[in-house]
Formats: structure tokens, sequence, C-alpha cells
């Protein structure tokens, strides 16, 4: 699979095809390194220009990911492939869904010298296990994804808070120092948010007023800052109520994009098409 190289039936979907990766490192030159992600992928090459572009714009991706107690729901949706080289969805926890979207993330970064930084919404009982991590900063390194990899599979979502609001703040705040650099080489950084969509106060609820109208002056704040970044909210959830209240802010809010699992993203596109 794309994780480890090697092909796994009734598993993880492996996206690149099933074709082999462990001889597959990353070129010196990035444009090389993309051109073999995209064959690899099976994408169109008529892509690469676009990639390649985009590529070039971004310095680096920054994701929170949602740890709360709600990510166990059984929500969620990952793919297999069965011995047959059919895909078939199957229904999982949302935080199975959310490590197998962050871990190709941070698999398909390193193998393309994207700088790569992910930071868990909650902070874990399990000293083992960072809050924060930093990937492909110097570059490809195995023994740093497996440890991450490590690390999720070990993390536990234990946490009723769900601090959205706050977490994207303060990340914020941080870029904002970045500012002048960003503007001077005109790029841009990309902030993913994981999660299940409802944030809650500093006691766990969900269920009052002020937090949703909190959330949106944080986002509205946020994209008065007119900092030279891209949100994304990627979503794991099919509840109405919460995928009503993001697609509402999908291209009203500054550059803020709403996206969900392959399935939605794909009939989006089978629909436009």
């Amino acid at each position: 699979d794309l994780y480890n190289g090697r092909q796994q039936h009734g598993g993880q979907l492996d996206l690149y095809n099933g074709r082999q990766l462990t001889s597959f490192r990353p070129r010196h030159d990035p444009r090389k390194s993309l051109h073999d992600t995209i064959e690899l992928l099976n994408l169109p090459r008529g892509m690469l220009a676009s990639v390649s572009q985009t590529y070039s714009a971004v310095a680096s991706r920054l994701y929170i990911v949602d740890n709360s107690l709600a990510m166990h729901l059984p929500e969620g949706h990952v793919a297999e492939l069965l011995p047959s080289g059919e895909v078939q969805g199957r229904d999982a926890s949302l935080w199975v869904e959310v490590k197998d979207f962050i871990t190709y993330q941070a698999t398909l970064g390193a193998r393309n010298a994207m700088r790569t930084y992910v930071w868990l919404l909650n902070e874990s009982s399990n000293a083992n296990i960072p809050q924060k991590y930093a990937l492909s900063k110097k570059g490809f390194d195995q023994k740093e994804l497996d440890h991450f990899e490590d690390c999720l599979n070990s993390a536990n979502p234990e946490r009723r808070e769900c601090p959205l609001a706050s977490r994207l703040y303060n990340l914020i705040k941080c870029v904002a120092k970045e500012k002048y650099n960003l503007e001077r080489t005109g790029k841009h950084i990309v902030i993913t948010v994981c999660t299940q969509g409802m944030p809650t106060d500093k006691e766990g609820y969900t269920d009052r007023h002020d937090v949703q109208a909190d959330f949106h002056k944080t986002m509205q704040r946020i994209c008065d800052m007119k900092l030279p970044i891209k949100i994304i909210f990627r979503l794991c959830s099919d509840k109405e109520d919460v995928l009503e209240i993001y697609n509402s802010w999908d291209g009203k809010l500054g550059d803020v994009d709403v996206l969900d699992d392959f399935w939605g993203e794909a009939l989006e596109v089978y629909l436009h098409n």
C-alpha cells in the first residue's frame, strides 16, 4: 500500500493501484517526484502543470486533527481492496477514517518533499504520544513516518472537549508571524481541519448557541486578518445539521473550503460531469 510499499487486500485501499512502492523514493528534482506520484496514482499527465503550480505556491501544510470523544462514533467510511480487485467501502469509526486520511497525506507529503505539520486537537494522557508533529522538514524519512503512524495508532480519543475555535485561532496567530516572508516569496500555507464538525465549550458541551456563534466569530476574525492562508475543513460527518453549518461558510468566509470524504467528493464530481 501507499504507506508501506506492499499490497494490502482486505484492508486499506491501495491508492497507488497495487503498484509496489518499495523502490519509490523522492527525487532531488521536485517536479520529477511529482511526475512519479501522478503516474503512481494513475492520474492524467495533463494534471502535472496545475499540480506543480500549486506545489510551488504552498510553503507548508498544517493539519489540526480532532481527537475528541465524538470521534469514536461509528459514522466513518474507509475503503477496502478486495482480493478480486474490486473496491468496497466499509463503515468505521470517525477516528479510523481520520487516521486513514492523515496518514495518507503525511506520506504523500514526505514522498514529495512537502513540509507537513500535524497538531492533535487535544493533548493525550499518554506521555509517549506528542500533540504536535513536524514531518518532512529535512526530506523523506521513513522512520519518522513510521513513528508518526505508530503514535496515531496508539492514540485514543478520550476527552469530551472539541476546542476547534481556540486551537485554530492559536495556530493562525503563529502563522501570522510569517506573513511578511510568505508575501515576499509569493507563497501561502494550507491549514486543514479534520473533524466531526461540532465544537464544544470548555466543559465539552455542544448544545449551547454561543458555542456555534463563537466559532463563527473566530472564523470571521481569521478571515479579516487577510493572511496568505487557505483553510480547508475536512469533515467526516454525515449529519445534515453539521454539513449545513459548514456548507454555509464555503466560499463566503474568505478562502475557506469544505470537503467531504472520497465518496462525497466523487459524487459531486459525477453530478457535475
